[in-house]
């Protein structure tokens, strides 16, 4: 009796284990490489042609690209050469196949076409041209906000869209024209100034300009060297300032005594060699001798005791001569004349053009250029401390930011913008908002837009 409950007890154990061995053979996953077809002549591979039909892939290497696996056209076989039905399944390059068999398969393969065709003649990467679209198999237009093709409707896959680049020989009015006009018939957002230029003033007047593929604003058309101590002989162009800051920075951080002179310092050298010059961490030198510097060599939030974030590959202006924007900036001699600040802006203004910097890109507000934005500019700037000016001067921005004034030759403190408003020198090493300014070189034209926020003035040149 002892004896059969241990053969039944064993035998209770075999049949599960048959069991268990059974159900592992028909749920094993088998995953089959390209070696497996190499070496045992696992599987065949046949691809769709463009007549539909099918041809055999000889000594594959690799699975094909831009096909897809038809899993119901492909088959699987044993060794007897008898149909299986097996479970197929194709990704990320392994095709995995579930039995409990060896097994032969056929693979086929069908084209995969691509969603959309972008058929691109003509490429330009200036401005000065328009954009002709033409499709058959949808619906596109061009956004020349971001400079981008927008596909707005597809009515089947594959479908073409053409793109074709077309100089554009229609009449446009200069923006300089469109700012100094506006200032001729008496807006009151923007004021002529007289030998200071014309000048947008006010709490939010409609100056806003798409630049860089962000939002800048125009401060005027004023009087700017462009060639070394030109004295009277200036010329009036369009200039711009970024709406937003790119951080705060450091103004001079280098290792001996800090000037605060613009052309000088370290702000100067990572705007004028990072900033622009070139989209990333590493840029040309601030002479532009295309030698190259790290920026990270300029790159300071305070001194040289905080090292800031200065990856311009985003926001950054391409120093390209076939760059879209970065061939609009215009390159300058810049006002960095000293001045008390017990004086309105006009006086501030005429000590400024006392002296210019060497040439650059990329500079920062004037102390004059804060005055002149509020319509209290005829007042001392050191009175601006109160919301009757913060409140009317379009460029006050409740922080501290940066001039490009100092307040003597041999000073260690720069002009800077007080969160308060009023105007206050601060230590050259400290750390204050940066926004950067620019002149638009004289062909930059206005493509639409009327200057409002939500429809800023679009540039081509």
């Amino acid at each position: 009796m002892k004896h059969r409950i241990y053969l039944l007890l064993l035998l209770l154990i075999v049949e599960i284990g048959v069991i268990s061995s059974i159900y592992y053979f028909y749920n094993a996953k088998k995953v089959l490489k390209i070696e497996d077809n190499l070496n045992k002549k696992m599987f065949a591979m046949y691809i769709e042609k463009s007549d539909g039909n099918y041809a055999e892939l000889l000594n594959p290497n690799q699975f094909p690209k831009n096909y897809l696996l038809n899993v119901e056209r492909s088959i699987c076989k044993d060794i007897d050469g008898t149909k299986i039905n097996v479970l197929i399944e194709y990704s990320k390059g392994e095709i995995s196949i579930e039995t409990d068999k060896s097994v032969y398969c056929s693979l086929y393969f069908d084209k995969r076409d691509p969603d959309i065709i972008i058929n691109v003649s003509n490429i330009q990467t200036l401005s000065g041209y328009t954009k002709s679209i033409t499709s058959s198999d949808g619906e596109a237009s061009w956004d020349s906000l971001y400079n981008r093709l927008i596909i707005s409707k597809v009515t089947k896959n594959g479908a073409i869209f053409n793109l074709n680049f077309v100089k554009d020989n229609n009449s446009h009015t200069n923006l300089r024209t469109i700012v100094e006009t506006v200032g001729s018939s008496g807006e009151g957002s923007i004021v002529n100034e007289g030998v200071a230029g014309i000048r947008y003033e006010g709490k939010n007047p409609n100056n806003y300009i798409w630049f860089n593929n962000e939002m800048w604003r125009i401060i005027g058309s004023i009087p700017v060297c462009l060639t070394s101590s030109c004295g009277n002989s200036t010329t009036k162009l369009v200039k711009i300032i970024r709406n937003e800051s790119i951080g705060g920075l450091t103004y001079d951080a280098k290792d001996e005594l800090n000037t605060g002179i613009w052309g000088n310092n370290t702000l100067y050298k990572l705007l004028n060699g990072c900033y622009y010059g070139q989209k990333g961490t590493k840029g040309i030198d601030y002479d532009n001798n295309n030698l190259g510097m790290l920026c990270s060599n300029y790159c300071y939030g305070y001194g040289k005791k905080a090292v800031a974030s200065c990856n311009y590959n985003n926001i950054g202006i391409s120093d390209s001569s076939n760059d879209y924007y970065g061939s609009m900036v215009q390159n300058v001699y810049w006002n960095t004349g000293i001045s008390s600040l017990e004086l309105p802006a006009l006086e501030i203004y005429t000590n400024e053009l006392s002296n210019q910097t060497i040439k650059g890109k990329i500079g920062l507000l004037s102390v004059s250029d804060y005055g002149y934005a509020t319509t209290y500019g005829r007042d001392n700037l050191s009175t601006y401390n109160n919301t009757n000016y913060t409140g009317s001067d379009w460029l006050y921005k409740e922080g501290n930011e940066w001039t490009i004034i100092s307040d003597s030759i041999t000073s260690e403190k720069v002009s800077c913008i007080i969160s308060k408003g009023n105007i206050d020198m601060i230590t050259a090493n400290a750390n204050a908002q940066v926004r950067p300014v620019i002149y638009l070189n004289s062909s930059v034209y206005v493509i639409s837009g009327n200057g409002t926020y939500n429809n800023p003035y679009q540039i081509g040149m």
